[in-house]
Parts: structure tokens; C-alpha cells; sequence
């Protein structure tokens, strides 16, 4: 009679813990399918008032702060990449006018000298500057393709 009890109370224990366990499992399911490419999904809650709603809240509360922060580093890529797009068309097409007006070797160094220097920023923003500079130092290597007349020889 004590082993049929015991079995007969493990069971029900057993099967107690599974449908207490049952909401937790719902919400690590739906975390599962929150990715970094759908933030917007959010886990519903159950309207119980317990400590596992409170934990579903501040798990939205949580992702409704990584969307923001994914957004506002969406929008800097982008404004970063308008901003380097810029100048590099303008010099680009500087250096194309350059590639079929310039007779001399020095005409050519004239015609990447001005187009180089002219969208060099005197004093770039700290974003920026990490973004085009990681390692912290810049190479200023001007002086080797300067032409004469720019450095002073003439």
C-alpha cells in the first residue's frame, strides 16, 4: 500500500510540476523567434498579475530597448554611408576629368593632390574618425605624392 501511494503521488507530482512548467515554456518558445531582424516581436502576456508576467514585462520592456538601440545603429550606418559616398564620388570624378585632361606626370599628381585635399574634413567628428580611422592613427603620406608647386618648390 506505501509503494502504490508513493508511485500514485509521484505521478500526480509529475504531472503538477508539467502544467505548472507549461506558461514558462510558452515564453521561452516565443523568445526562441525573437531574432535581431524581428525586435518587433513581443511575448504576450497572460494577464495572471504573477511573478511570471512580471518577468514577461521586463522582457519586453528589455527588447523594446535592443529595437532602439538596433535602429539608432541602423540610421548611423546609414548616415555614415552617405557621408563617405559623398566626397569619394566628388573625387572620383575629379580624378576621371584628370585621367583624360592631364598630359604630364605632374598634372596627374596636381589633379590627386587638390582632388584629395579638397574633401579632407580639417577637424573630422569622433564618429566619423572611428569609422574611417579604426586603429586610432592616420597616415598622412601627402608629402610623397604632393606635387612641387603645392610643397613650396616653386
Amino acid at each position: 500500500m506505501i509503494p502504490g501511494a508513493l508511485l500514485l503521488g509521484s505521478l500526480l507530482g509529475y504531472y503538477m510540476a508539467g502544467r505548472a512548467l507549461t506558461p514558462v515554456l510558452a515564453v521561452a518558445q516565443t523568445a526562441q523567434r525573437i531574432s535581431g531582424s524581428n525586435l518587433s516581436l513581443r511575448i504576450p502576456t497572460r494577464d495572471a498579475g504573477d511573478e511570471l508576467d512580471y518577468l514577461i514585462l521586463t522582457f519586453n520592456r528589455m527588447i523594446e530597448r535592443l529595437e532602439a538601440s538596433f535602429q539608432q545603429m541602423r540610421q548611423f550606418s546609414a548616415d555614415v554611408s552617405h557621408e563617405l559616398r559623398t566626397p569619394i564620388t566628388a573625387i572620383r570624378g575629379q580624378l576621371e576629368v584628370a585621367l583624360f585632361t592631364a598630359e604630364t606626370t605632374d598634372q596627374y599628381r596636381e589633379a590627386m593632390f587638390n582632388a584629395l585635399h579638397r574633401y579632407r574634413p580639417a577637424e573630422p567628428d569622433r564618429a566619423c574618425a572611428a569609422v574611417a580611422f579604426p586603429g586610432g592613427e592616420r597616415s598622412d603620406r601627402t608629402s610623397e605624392i604632393a606635387p612641387e608647386s603645392v610643397r613650396g618648390g616653386r
